[in-house]
């Protein structure tokens, strides 16, 4: 049988050796389109096994998690209250003060009429945030609106006392974490938008 088989391929050379060139570039031609044909199926399905036992491991970088000061550029500082829990970003050229429980943050050297965002801490028993803003209001000659928004990623409140007086028609924001309520207020309406900025900054931390 092998005898035969080889006779037959002898005889098949043997003519191709006798034919002309021409014929003979077309029948290699044909050869190698077909061997290239069995290596496109095979191939690739080998290959795929191959590269499916290898184990890829890369390192993207995570966004979002940097320091807020990083995000925010060099114009800002982070100021950090590890008794109270929390940090909050601010302008580089603002002053921060701490007295007792409460955080004073003004454009300029505290006085008596300086623009004032304040952050109070305070501990927390009510059944509600709403119930301890009523408390927290209660006896202004006026009325209140509330507005739920969120701090640090939570439901909070910002109030707006409407009525005649001292800290009537400035905003206060109320935000609490476990037992404790932070109550963010400003004695002035000149830098509203840029105490609402820092408080979007703020944030829990030691949790």
């Amino acid at each position: 049988m092998n005898s035969n088989l080889k006779l037959k391929i002898s005889n098949y050379l043997n003519q191709l050796q006798n034919l002309p060139d021409k014929q003979k570039k077309i029948i290699l031609w044909a050869v190698v389109g077909v061997l290239a044909l069995i290596m496109g199926i095979f191939w690739p399905n080998s290959t795929m096994h191959r590269m499916g036992n290898l184990n890829f491991n890369f390192n993207f970088p995570e966004f979002g998690q940097n320091s807020q000061q990083e995000q925010l550029g060099t114009s800002e500082k982070v100021y950090q209250d590890t008794e109270n829990g929390f940090e909050i970003v601010i302008p580089q050229d603002w002053n921060v003060e701490k007295k007792e429980s409460i955080v004073y943050i003004s454009s300029k050297e505290t006085s008596d009429n300086a623009d004032v965002l304040t952050i109070e801490v305070k501990d927390f028993s009510d059944s509600s945030l709403s119930n301890f803003v009523n408390s927290y209001y209660l006896g202004i000659n006026g009325s209140i609106t509330k507005e739920t928004v969120k701090i640090a990623g939570q439901d909070a409140m910002k109030v707006v006392a409407v009525c005649q007086g001292v800290g009537c028609g400035n905003p206060s924001w109320f935000a609490t974490n476990n037992d404790k309520i932070y109550i963010f207020a400003s004695n002035l309406s000149e830098n509203t938008k840029t105490f609402e900025q820092i408080i979007s900054t703020f944030k829990f931390i030691n949790q």
